[in-house]
């Protein structure tokens, strides 16, 4: 059999009572009783073979075993890390750790002829009290092997202590690490304790920190609820006082009766965009002539609204205490009246404030028809043809030409004429699948396509269209369509 190691030896039986294959972790051994001088008888003729033993550590031993000397192998140890196993040395060895749980020693010693006749003791100073006897072979354990200093020693039975050379000992000191010693744990527990202490005072903190964001948050929860409070009641105030606004502007504009009583074939299409409304509607009786108005001031809502009340009222002065019924003279006499009330002149950085407009003035006597418009145009369909009257690019309001007229049409009606006037909330509108713009063009084949049409027809037909149009989007200016059919 083979035993490797720190020993090579080849022999073809077993040399001693028990066979050991050492590892770091363990030790196995076999049982083996045959006659250790026959064994010793071998092994002596092995070495004589240089064939057989190799040279080195194994000629060493063999010698040293074979002079009636006792050899101690190794020692393995169990402790807090696990196993751990070391050859023999004179040198005393180191073990760094708290405590031995398991200690063993591997031993051999030489043949004898008989049997029974035992020569050899061992003790491990420190640790025993007295000499044990030693079988041939085998494995010494020990257990819970404190702090402190050892020697193991195997001997020759009652041999003098001065007698060298038939005596082996093996030498341990166990030592506590630093890192596992009392002081050790005291300042492990002092850092775990200072550890723990910080971890409170931090947590306690965090903790006053967070109570107090919060009474801030909660403080802030009220002043933001107080603050809604008041906005609602404001936007409440606010609110009631453009509805009042917007009892006023529908109590000036002309009432459906009114309008329908002077012309019974028409319609007025009006959406404002907010309560109130930046575009309106005016329509005049002076004797056998109507004149009629629709307008678009600047912005929409609240402004829109008083441009549009400031734009009705003079118009009344125009027309009804002036009677200036004339379709230019009466734009031009608006203009004026829009740039002295808002005291408008030409210098850079004032408000352009105005409106767009256009203005019609039917002669029912003639059946003559005037229009005139600042940027409005007129539509009128005629045996389904359109006839565009182009208004003047020209506002109502300050601009740097005042010195220019508006143009004044004249059209000679007939029955069936139907005619059109607008803002451009209509055709600027975004809607449709694409969010685009509804286009003059549209509007132009949507009113030739039903202009033949009752009129209350085409008031809910442009409605109905208007609003698909837009869709879940937003309105984004006021709206009106004036239609009137001779």
């Amino acid at each position: 059999m083979i035993i490797t190691g720190l020993f090579r030896i080849f022999i073809s039986w077993s040399i001693i009572s028990c066979l050991f294959a050492g590892s770091a972790c363990a030790m196995t051994y076999s049982g083996q009783q045959d006659d250790l001088e026959n064994a010793s008888a071998q092994i002596n003729n092995l070495n004589e073979s240089s064939d057989t033993v190799k040279p080195g550590i194994a000629d060493s031993w063999n010698s040293y075993y074979f002079q009636g000397k006792p050899l101690l192998k190794s020692f393995s140890f169990l402790s807090s890390r696990g196993w751990e196993t070391r050859a023999f040395s004179y040198d005393k060895q180191i073990l760094r750790t708290r405590k031995i749980k398991l200690l063993y020693f591997n031993y051999l010693v030489p043949g004898q002829k008989n049997k029974d006749e035992t020569k050899f003791e061992y003790l491990l100073q420190g640790y025993d009290q007295k000499w044990k006897v030693a079988k041939k072979s085998g494995l010494v354990f020990y257990s819970d092997i404190g702090k402190g200093s050892y020697t193991f020693r195997l001997r020759l039975k009652d041999s003098n202590e001065d007698a060298p050379g038939y005596e082996i000992s093996q030498s341990i000191k166990v030592v506590i690490p630093i890192w596992n010693s009392s002081l050790a744990l005291v300042l492990y527990f002092l850092v775990f304790l200072g550890g723990l202490t910080f971890f409170i005072q931090y947590r306690t903190q965090s903790l006053r920190r967070a109570n107090q964001e919060l009474k801030e948050k909660e403080l802030s929860a009220l002043e933001v609820a107080r603050q809604r409070e008041e906005l609602s009641i404001k936007n409440k105030n606010i609110t009631d006082s453009i509805r009042y606004a917007q009892k006023i502007q529908e109590a000036i504009l002309p009432s459906d009766e009114y309008f329908i009583n002077l012309l019974p074939e028409s319609f007025i299409l009006f959406q404002p965009k907010d309560i109130v409304s930046g575009d309106f509607y005016w329509m005049k009786q002076i004797n056998q002539l109507t004149v009629i108005t629709a307008a678009d001031c600047t912005g929409h809502g609240v402004p829109g609204a008083f441009m549009s009340m400031l734009g009705m009222t003079i118009l009344n002065d125009i027309v009804r205490k002036k009677e200036v019924t004339q379709a230019n003279h009466v734009l031009e006499e608006l203009r004026k009246g829009i740039k002295n009330s808002l005291r408008q002149t030409v210098k850079e950085g004032e408000a352009k404030d105005g409106m767009d407009i256009a203005l019609c003035v039917i002669d029912h006597k003639t059946q003559t028809l005037q229009y005139s418009g600042a940027y409005n145009p007129l539509y009128l369909y005629r045996n389904n043809e359109l006839m565009e009257i182009k208004a003047d690019k020209m506002p109502i309001g300050v601009y740097a030409k005042d010195a220019q007229s508006f143009t004044n049409h004249e059209v000679k009606l007939k029955k069936g004429d139907t005619f059109y006037m607008f803002s451009d909330g209509f055709v600027d509108q975004f809607g449709g699948e694409k969010g685009r713009k509804f286009m003059a063009k549209n509007f132009k084949q949507l009113l030739l396509e039903n202009y033949q049409k009752p009129m209350n027809e085409q008031k809910e037909l442009l409605d109905k269209t208007f609003t698909n149009w837009i869709g879940e989007r937003e309105q984004i200016d006021d709206v009106i369509i004036i239609g009137i059919k001779m």
